[in-house]
C-alpha cells in the first residue's frame, strides 16, 4: 500500500476527479484528472491512470483514456509515469490515434492536444 498525499482531494475540490473503473463487481483500475498543467492556462490533466495488470492487453485502458476525453472539451495533457515505456507507448498509440496524430510533445514525454 502506498501514501497518495491528495487522495481526499479528488472527492472535495472542483478541480479534481477520480473515476473507478469497474465491471461487474470488479474493480478494474481508476484515473484522476485535474486542472493542474504545465503547458496551457487551462484544461485537464490525466493525474493517475491504472489498469490492475492481469485487466491488462485487453483494451480497457484505450476505452477509459478515449472515454475520459470524450466527456471534457479543451486542452489535455498526460504525463506518462517517467521511466516505464509501456506507459509511454500506452499514451503515444491511444493519443495519436484519438487526435488522428494532431498533438504535440513537450519536454520529451508531456503529451498536450485539444479536444474540439
Amino acid at each position: 500500500m502506498f501514501n497518495y498525499t491528495w487522495f481526499d482531494n479528488y472527492f472535495t475540490d472542483l478541480d479534481r476527479e477520480a473515476y473507478f473503473i469497474k465491471s461487474s463487481n470488479n474493480y478494474l483500475g481508476f484515473v484522476m484528472i485535474n486542472e493542474n498543467l504545465k503547458f496551457n492556462k487551462s484544461g485537464k490533466s490525466v493525474a493517475e491512470f491504472l489498469i490492475i495488470p492481469q485487466y491488462r492487453r485487453n483494451h480497457i485502458g484505450k476505452k477509459v483514456a478515449i472515454e475520459i476525453f470524450d466527456k471534457y472539451k479543451g486542452y489535455w495533457e498526460v504525463e506518462p509515469i517517467e521511466g516505464s515505456e509501456q506507459a509511454y507507448y500506452f499514451w503515444k498509440k491511444t493519443i495519436e490515434e484519438y487526435t488522428e496524430n494532431n498533438y504535440e510533445i513537450k519536454d520529451n514525454q508531456v503529451f498536450v492536444f485539444e479536444k474540439l
